[in-house]
């Protein structure tokens, strides 16, 4: 059917991350197109070396990759104070996160799980990471609507 289906993949132990990778590798096909913001310089090079580290083949350097950063930098710089994704979401899409864990947090939540802490930031990375997926969605619309 048509809409947006998020799935994500959360890592229990370290020892899973090589599952997580085949994972996600069953998941791609040569028609992916990825889609991000900030990902080309971010998540792309961090999920490339991870794939090095586990000694598997780099499924993401051959798949096409929108960036969405680049063309809303192009659209609204200089209409606020910075085009990070937060500003966006606040100012042009009127998206308002609530007890959100801002995404720089994400991986101390996980640190703190993985020795023996509490799950509930877990929750609220996961409910972060989709977030930026639907906003994803919606200011991939935004930006083509503007086109």
């Amino acid at each position: 059917g048509s809409g947006l289906r998020v799935r994500q993949l959360m890592m229990s132990t370290m020892a899973a991350e090589s599952a997580m990778l085949d994972l996600f590798r069953s998941w791609l096909s040569p028609q992916t197109v990825l889609s991000s913001y900030n990902g080309r310089c971010y998540d792309a090079p961090l999920l490339k070396t991870r794939y090095r580290l586990a000694r598997r083949g780099d499924p993401i350097s051959a798949l096409d990759h929108v960036d969405l950063l680049f063309p809303t930098r192009r659209r609204y710089r200089g209409t606020w104070e910075n085009c990070k994704l937060a500003t966006i979401e606040r100012q042009l899409l009127r998206v308002v996160r609530e007890d959100d864990l801002p995404g720089s947090e994400a991986p101390a939540a996980w640190l703190s799980y993985l020795r023996g802490g509490s799950a509930r930031n877990l929750r609220r990375v996961a409910e972060h990471n989709h977030q930026d997926v639907v906003t994803l969605s919606l200011l991939m619309q935004r930006l083509v609507a503007v086109e």
